[in-house]
This record gives structure tokens, C-alpha cells and sequence, in this order.
């Protein structure tokens, strides 16, 4: 890695550290955000919850990933819907969908992982 590459991770993971308070408050606004439209709109889960990725773990993705600059790094602040059923998990979806900016080229739903026949971790990120 070069001296240029060495220096701009240092200077994102100083800015992670010093700002990583501002992204888990963002993460229990949204928490309360959702448990309240939801609680409105009568959509139906099991918990709302949300985290602030570590610093550890930013590094660690800051490494595998080799980001350039702050904005292509992904998933700092995550948001964590539960339902209890697969068809609440659309529901939600398409609430997400409609109320924030979706990156598709950076969605994923898990469950077309699985196939129809299997059980396992099933999830829309």
C-alpha cells in the first residue's frame, strides 16, 4: 500500500473515531422514527434496533475495500427490522422503499440465496 493510500485511511479512520457518537445517535433517532410510522401505519414487527459499525470493523472494511475517500464507504450506521413473518418483511420493504433512497446496486436480499426449499438467514439489506 502506498504512503498516499496509508495516509487517506488514517485520515478516514480519525474521522470515524471522532464522529462515530454522531452516526449511533442517527441509528436510535432512526429506531424511534420507524417504531413510530410503523406503530402509525399499523405495520407489524418483532424489534427495530440499530448500531454503529466499531472502529475496529470500520478499519478492517477500510482495509479489504481500500476506499478512496468517505463516500463510498457503506453500512457505518445500520438499522435492524425483525418481523415475524416473510410476508411482514415486504411490508417493510416497501416502506423503506418508499420513504428512503434505495442504492439497488448495493441491495441484496439474502433469501435469493437460499432457494424456496431451504431455511436459513433470510434478510433484505
Amino acid at each position: 500500500m502506498t504512503n498516499n493510500n496509508n495516509l487517506i485511511q488514517l485520515q478516514l479512520i480519525n474521522y470515524y473515531k471522532k464522529n462515530r457518537e454522531n452516526y449511533r445517535k442517527m441509528g436510535k433517532r432512526l429506531e424511534r422514527f420507524l417504531k413510530q410510522v410503523f406503530e402509525k401505519e399499523k405495520i407489524t414487527y418483532q424489534s427495530i434496533s440499530s448500531r454503529a459499525k466499531t472502529r475496529e470493523s470500520f478499519q478492517k472494511k477500510l482495509e479489504r475495500k481500500g476506499y478512496p475517500s468517505l463516500e463510498y464507504a457503506t453500512d457505518l450506521c445500520g438499522i435492524r427490522v425483525i418481523t415475524f413473518l416473510e410476508s411482514e418483511t415486504k411490508v417493510v420493504e416497501n416502506f423503506l422503499r418508499n420513504t428512503f433512497i434505495i442504492d439497488e446496486s448495493k441491495s441484496e436480499d439474502k433469501s435469493d440465496n437460499l432457494g424456496e426449499d431451504k431455511v436459513g438467514y433470510k434478510s433484505i439489506h
